[in-house]
């Protein structure tokens, strides 16, 4: 840890990798009961009674229906309706009811006929407006839709109030959508036709200014700095971490430790984006087809915690990959900067100096210790060349001598063993042994009745490299026989 560089010697500030233009969320609210007190303090006593009408009317025929991201449908009209009272201040229950009501006629069974009768003309009018026509025989799906942005271009005020505050709730937080095909052709379609009618409004209109700054990471490859850290903004725009603070300081203060030691753009990235797959919705597919490189990509997966995994383990898994080492040992100096750790309770910031400590001696001993692979060991020569040969991990000198192989004739059968000290075999009788030639390879030294061959002395068990015979001990040949010592 000592010599890591860390950029927080005062322990007060987080240095941002670039700037980002803020983009303000609209959750809307959990249920009815939720919205009712916030409403109430906005509006009349009555609309808000017609607004719960028009609510439990929009719940009943979206029932069953959920959003791309998996939401409840019923959660995207609670949403226009915050944008439409709380941010623009509207209070035309016309247009508030309109809001809740919008996708009735084009995305359930009901009808603009069934809005007249339980809501009247204005706000049966003003969600027909916004309605996209059904596609007609000798149409196509693009023409209608085309034709319909183009009609809605020349609308009046309160239709495009509807419209810009639907598109704005199904842009806020684009990033949800699992396919990103549909997330860019999304922002493309945005940018060029509701981006310039939100001029209707001037906050409509600072709206979609910075959402369209934000996520234009989705114009092209997440490949850079700038575009990663947009990404990272995007996904962890509405979270925040233990101390209360928002997530995004986190990953781009990780990123400038790495940057301030020595770390390279792909690793920089790598840092803005470590915690995207562990705590958002975004999946390692989805990075590759933003455009992520594939060694961002790789970092980003070794520093995920798999589900169940073990702490220990994470961190083996984690120092496979090089490259993200200088990513953790960033992470982990910014999350024990004394800035985050200060607004931890005490009990907190014992066990996460604990738990990162050990994380540290463990990067420590990964990134000292070189990591040796079987393939690189050098085998012994003995066993480059035989089929028996001895593991590499196996010492040869500490396994008993193989069984001596015979290649000549079978040999006939041993009188009994003479007495120590007398003569080894009957004058005049033939030797039956075999010759044993001399080794090809070893110096030589002839006595007139011994054949000796002279080597270095050595114990070795294992079969002799040249002529694959295993080695024996001289002295447990017979007399007047040759005999030799194996030299490795």
């Amino acid at each position: 840890m000592s010599r890591f560089r860390s950029i927080f010697p005062g322990g007060t500030n987080t240095e941002t990798v670039c700037s980002m233009a803020d983009v303000r969320i609209f959750p809307g609210w959990d249920d009815w009961s939720a919205a009712e007190p916030d409403l109430r303090a906005l509006l009349s006593d009555q609309i808000v009674g017609e607004l719960g009408v028009a609510f439990d009317a929009a719940v009943e025929w979206h029932e069953g229906q959920t959003r791309p991201a998996g939401e409840p449908y019923w959660q995207h009209l609670l949403q226009v309706l915050q944008v439409l009272a709380s941010g623009l201040g509207v209070n035309d229950v016309d247009l508030l009811r309109a809001g809740l009501l919008h996708d009735v006629v084009e995305d359930t069974p009901g009808t603009g006929a069934d809005l007249v009768a339980r809501f009247g003309e204005r706000t049966a009018g003003l969600v027909e407006a916004v309605t996209i026509p059904e596609v007609r025989s000798g149409e196509s799906k693009d023409e209608v839709r085309t034709a319909y942005l183009a009609k809605l271009a020349r609308a009046p005020r309160d239709v495009l109030l509807l419209k810009l505050s639907d598109r704005y709730s199904n842009v806020q937080r684009l990033h949800t959508h699992p396919r990103v095909a549909k997330q860019r052709s999304y922002y493309a379609e945005t940018v060029e036709r509701f981006v310039p009618l939100a001029s209707v409004d001037e906050l409509l209109d600072g709206l979609f200014k910075h959402w369209a700054d934000a996520y234009s990471y989705l114009m092209g490859p997440v490949d850079s700095i700038e575009t990663a850290d947009k990404l990272a903004a995007a996904l962890h725009r509405e979270q925040v971490d233990k101390s209360g603070e928002p997530y995004v300081d986190h990953v781009r203060g990780a990123a400038a430790i790495a940057r301030a030691n020595g770390a390279r753009t792909d690793q920089q990235m790598a840092a803005l984006l470590h915690d995207t797959v562990e705590d958002t919705a975004c999946t390692l597919a989805q990075l590759r087809d933003l455009g992520g490189p594939d060694s961002v990509v790789d970092m980003v997966d070794a520093l995920t915690r798999r589900t169940g995994e073990s702490h220990d383990d994470y961190l083996t898994r984690l120092t496979r990959t090089p490259d993200a080492v200088l990513v953790k040992r960033a992470d982990i100096e910014h999350n024990i900067s004394p800035s985050r750790q200060s607004q931890l309770d005490p009990a907190t910031q014992d066990r996460l100096r604990q738990k990162y400590a050990h994380a540290v001696r463990v990067l420590d001993e990964a990134t000292t210790t070189p990591r040796l692979e079987l393939t690189s060991i050098p085998l012994p020569i003995s066993a480059q060349i035989t089929t028996d040969a001895p593991k590499p991990n196996a010492e040869p000198h500490d396994r008993p001598p193989p069984p001596r192989r015979r290649t000549q004739r079978a040999r006939p059968p041993q009188r009994a063993r003479p007495a120590r000290g007398a003569p080894t075999r009957a004058i005049g009788t033939r030797r039956t042994d075999p010759p044993i030639r001399p080794h090809p390879t070893l110096s030589r030294t002839r006595s007139r009745r011994t054949l000796r061959i002279s080597a270095p002395t050595c114990t070795t068990t294992t079969p002799c490299p040249a002529c694959n015979t295993s080695a024996t001990p001289a002295r447990n040949l017979p007399r007047r026989t040759m005999s030799w010592r194996a030299a490795m």
